[in-house]
Parts: C-alpha cells; structure tokens; sequence
C-alpha cells in the first residue's frame, strides 16, 4: 500500500508540475492551448492569458460541455467520439479579450463598432449577451475591478451595464443551479462520505457547496445568489 500511494504521490507531482492543475477540465484546458499554439491558433506570448470561457467553447464543440465527468473521459480515452470542432481562427489580444460569453441572447440586437454602452444599455435595457466587449468601456471595467480586465464580459442588465472578468473561481455564465452534480458523483464513488466535494469537481459554474451522502454528491448550502436573469450577483458589478 505504501508503494502504491507512493506511485500515485509521484504520478499527481508529475501531472502538476505538467499542467498545473490536477483538475481534469483544467489538463484538458491546457491541452487545447498547448495544440492552439502547435497549429498556429495562438502565439506563444497569448496562449497562457486565453481565458478558460474561450477555451471551453473550443471544448464544447468537440465534447459537449465541459464537465469534470466528461474531461476524465475524454483525458482516459482520448478516441472517444467527438463532435467535429471548427478550427479555431487567430485571435489578437484585443480580441481574446472581447470574446463573448456564451449564454443566451435576448432579443436586442448587438452593439455595433463605435456605439456607446450606456446609451446602448440605456436603449435595449437588457441584453444577456450584447456581444464583443468595446474598447471605450475598459476604463469602466479597471475603476470596478481595480486592474486592467483579462477576459472582460459585459451586458446590459435593466438599462445598466454590468461587468464582469473571468477569473480562477469567476463564473461569468449564467449560473449552474442544478441540484445533481454528474462531476461530485464522480468524486463521491471515489471518495464515499467527503464532507467537501472540490469545485473542480462539481465546476465552477455551480451555486452551492457539496458533500458526499455515501457515494451520491448533495447541495450542502447555496453560496452564491442568482438574480433574475440567471447570472451570479458577486461576479457582476456596475460600470460607470
């Protein structure tokens, strides 16, 4: 036994120190940039500031969405059967940063070059999905956030306009408010009766805190609100 939780003690630092993560959404995340860069999709100096909503569309049109589930599958099974992916064009670093988040448009039209946000958002109200962020709009986004966006998203929520930046634990798609976790299951049957299911997991998209009941994953408490719209409130603020 020894021996064997030495292997995996090594196999764990290896897979690590390769990808830093040991989450399987995150090796595979890793994967799409390093073959972005082969194939000429991203240049070296911009594929380690891709945002992972960017990657995740790459993903999900070969697998679906990515779930913890589905990235174990696909990382133990690389010839699993995948949807066709259309190559990915190249992207500037500007355009990295206006990539749009993928949720559901309303029926507003998109902001067009030169239109200015607020009296966008003013006009339409709300638009979940507005499109590329406009350059004119990052000064708001660094008096939010207090540093200059990477991965910014805006939309139009009750004529204001709402910002957002994808982070490590930032969801900046509507919210995942199943109360089944495909990915705790997962953990669960690995790890009977863990008192705290890790959101690599369960994702990050998710609004509650998970335990192991035996091998099934259940919401402990929800931790992040929703507003009306299906976006986490604490990962949106107000641009100005």
């Amino acid at each position: 036994m020894v021996a064997v939780g030495c292997i995996l003690a090594v196999a764990c630092g290896a897979v690590l120190l390769r990808f830093g993560t040991l989450s399987p959404c995150g090796i595979v995340r890793e994967q799409v940039r390093e073959q972005g860069v082969r194939e000429g999709n991203f240049a070296d100096a911009v594929a380690s500031v891709v945002p992972d909503a960017v990657l995740d569309a790459v993903i999900t049109a070969a697998i679906g969405p990515p779930t913890p589930g589905r990235c174990l599958t696909l990382l133990l099974n690389p010839s699993v059967p995948a949807k066709p992916a259309q190559p990915a064009p190249r992207r500037s670093a500007i355009s990295i940063q206006a990539q749009e988040p993928q949720n559901e448009r309303t029926t507003a039209g998109s902001i067009v070059a030169g239109e200015n946000p607020f009296e966008y958002c003013a006009h339409v109200l709300t638009n979940d999905n507005p499109g590329p962020v406009p350059v004119s709009l990052l000064p708001a986004f660094e008096r939010a956030f207090g540093s200059k966006p990477i991965g910014p998203y805006f939309r139009c929520y009750q004529g204001t306009v709402m910002g957002c930046v994808v982070g490590a634990n930032l969801n900046c798609a509507k919210a995942d408010i199943s109360q089944t976790s495909e990915g705790g299951d997962a953990w669960c049957r690995a790890n009977p009766n863990d008192r705290n299911i890790p959101m690599a997991a369960t994702g990050h998209a998710t609004i509650y805190e998970w335990r192991c009941s035996g091998t099934r994953a259940v919401p402990v408490r929800k931790f992040s609100p929703v507003d009306d719209r299906g976006f986490e409130i604490m990962n949106w603020r107000v641009l100005n």
